[in-house]
């Protein structure tokens, strides 16, 4: 099987990244010639230290610059031509490392492969409980009919090295986790798809409510500007494509107000029952997801993608503002 360098961006990760190094290292695939390369982005607590205790290569950046930036930094480190992402804040499933040289042990699968991540997260709670079901819904959605990905998933995902560096490597410019997987997705060659394997498998440290809230704005944002740049919609959300998710959130968004104005009118009424049947046909793979865990489980889903609805509806206002407010300064400059 060929060998195979894992690459992990860490930036305060002292909580997940011994654990995720071990995991890594104590597969039974990982053998010889492997490697585990952790660039550290410049943390205040002890990531770096545990990660070389655990049997990493630990490059620290001389400045906090962001996952981009130590991604890039992974991939010129890498001593082998297969480069694994995992994200810190991951715990790699056991067989995942087998699956990864599989795939490029077999000349026909293409040169990049994405995992997916577990229905269980590594901390328990309402909003790590609806994250692991949201992202698991997409890739069973992608699974179930058949559709390889448009998105290269930098959170547990492969490929040969030279792809990487012949598309450009990540967008430096992009500081935050704020979609640079898609733009560096759209600059890949049009000849190159994406596989999925459902046998790579990561458990996630996913974020709390707040911060989720949080993030959500910010990448509908970006995402409205690399749509302005790119104008291309891919099938890496939970209503199957971008344009079904944006869809699938504004009838999330639309029903709530509806039904307020259904108590005065009845037409009102009838539209909010429409709209909810959309939404609830458009994240019907999530809401089938959650019924398997029980009423309780369903009925939290439900309520924050609501929530998570108005959210992604704020980054959408605000990534069309600044694309608009863009446009107006090149005017104004004369390009």
């Amino acid at each position: 099987m060929p060998a195979i360098s894992v690459l992990i961006p860490c930036f305060n990760g002292a909580r997940t990244i011994q654990a995720l190094v071990r995991s890594v290292i104590g597969d039974n695939a990982f053998v010889a010639g492997d490697e585990v390369v952790v660039v550290d982005d410049c943390s205040t607590d002890e990531s770096a230290l545990l990660a070389a205790g655990a049997g990493a290569r630990v490059v620290t950046l001389e400045r906090n610059s962001g996952p981009a930036i130590a991604r890039n930094r992974a991939v010129c480190e890498a001593k082998n031509e297969i480069v694994f992402f995992l994200d810190s804040d991951t715990l790699l499933e056991p067989g995942s490392l087998s699956a990864v040289k599989a795939h490029f042990e077999r000349s026909n699968d293409g040169p990049i492969v994405n995992g997916l991540c577990s229905l269980e997260p590594l901390r328990d709670g309402i909003g790590q409980r609806y994250k692991a079901l949201v992202e698991f819904s997409w890739h069973a959605d992608m699974l179930e009919h058949g559709q390889p990905p448009t998105i290269f998933n930098s959170r547990v995902g492969a490929m040969r090295r030279d792809i990487f560096l012949q598309a450009g490597g990540l967008d430096e410019r992009i500081r935050g986790a704020e979609l640079e997987e898609h733009e560096f997705s759209y600059r890949l060659p049009k000849s190159v798809t994406i596989k999925l394997d459902p046998r790579i498998v990561v458990r996630h440290d996913f974020p709390d409510i707040r911060k989720t809230l949080r993030v959500y704005v910010w990448r509908a944002a970006k995402w409205v500007e690399l749509f302005a740049d790119y104008r291309r919609f891919d099938n890496s959300g939970t209503g199957g494509t971008s344009l079904g998710n944006g869809l699938g959130h504004l009838a999330g968004a639309a029903f709530p107000p509806l039904f307020v104005l259904g108590l005065l009118n009845l037409a009102f009424a009838v539209c909010g029952l429409g709209v909810l049947g959309a939404f609830l046909w458009i994240y019907r793979g999530l809401f089938r997801l959650a019924l398997r865990r029980g009423t309780l489980v369903t009925f939290e889903v439900f309520i924050l993608h609501v929530v998570y609805s108005y959210a992604i509806l704020c980054g959408v206002a605000l990534g069309f503002l600044r694309v608009v407010l863009g446009q107006l300064q090149l005017k104004a400059h004369g390009q």
